[in-house]
């Protein structure tokens, strides 16, 4: 599901859908996008500490534990010389090329996601 809320309130979403749906916080799969990952490339990590996503930070502080699974889908593709800020660089729109790039990363995650839930 995804949340209509403000991402810094992301846990109290998440904690309705834990309860409503009574989860095992380990059947919990949070997928969000991490400027500390290149764009094109992710990371899969169970009980993983948030850095500065307050997303993240959020969902651990109201569910009180890290014990979840993340998976971490990179975004960032900002020039190394001119490096525009995290807060200002999340909001701007994904060029052409970056858009197919995403496009095919989510693709290999939604493959990796299934190779490990099968198994």
């Amino acid at each position: 599901l995804k949340t209509n809320t403000f991402m810094n309130n992301s846990g109290e979403f998440v904690d309705k859908l834990v309860d409503r749906y009574k989860l095992r916080l380990s059947d919990l799969w949070i997928i969000h996008d991490d400027l500390d990952i290149r764009l094109g490339d992710y990371k899969i990590q169970f009980g993983k500490g948030p850095k500065l996503h307050y997303g993240i930070k959020s969902i651990d502080d109201t569910l009180t534990t890290k014990d979840y699974w993340r998976v971490r889908i990179g975004v960032d593709n900002r020039d190394q010389k001119d490096r525009t800020p995290g807060e200002e660089y999340v909001l701007e729109d994904f060029t052409k090329e970056e858009t197919e790039i995403f496009g095919k990363v989510i693709k290999r995650v939604v493959e990796a996601l299934y190779e490990r839930l099968k198994s």
